[in-house]
């Protein structure tokens, strides 16, 4: 078995329930962005001009018809995952680190120092609104 289906079931067997990993793509085409990609856009995250973070699907169909034109697009995997308690995106070791914490303490610890700010603020709230929060214990 995979290294991950292995840590899959030896949480299962402590009584943890897995987290799922979540990915996101940030995409640069060479012929611009199309007006549907930037509609797209993941909320939450910002990117320079020429690039824009998708989801899977959506990134396949960006890549394929920057192709299409014949260009050759610049593509970036990483995890992402939004804190539970102020719906901040992490993304990378950051999303890693927090999906390793969730798994092993309850999910009400400050992804970070502004943790407890933004949740008061609903600032990634207001990027991320159909994203669920944890209530206030």
């Amino acid at each position: 078995m995979r290294e991950r289906a292995l840590r899959r079931l030896a949480l299962k067997a402590q009584g943890i329930t897995p987290s799922t990993r979540s990915f996101v793509w940030s995409v640069q085409p060479t012929n611009g962005i199309p007006v549907w990609a930037s509609g797209r856009a993941v909320a939450g995250l910002t990117s320079p001009p020429h690039r824009v973070w998708l989801s899977r699907g959506d990134a396949w169909r960006l890549m394929r018809e920057d192709r299409g034109q014949g260009g050759r697009p610049q593509v970036l995997t990483t995890e992402l995952r939004y804190c539970e308690m102020c719906a901040r995106p992490l993304i990378a070791e950051e999303a890693a680190r927090r999906r390793v914490l969730v798994e092993s303490s309850p999910r009400t610890e400050p992804c970070g120092l502004h943790c407890a700010e933004d949740r008061e603020s609903r600032l990634w709230r207001k990027q991320a609104p159909n994203f669920r929060v944890l209530k206030a214990a």
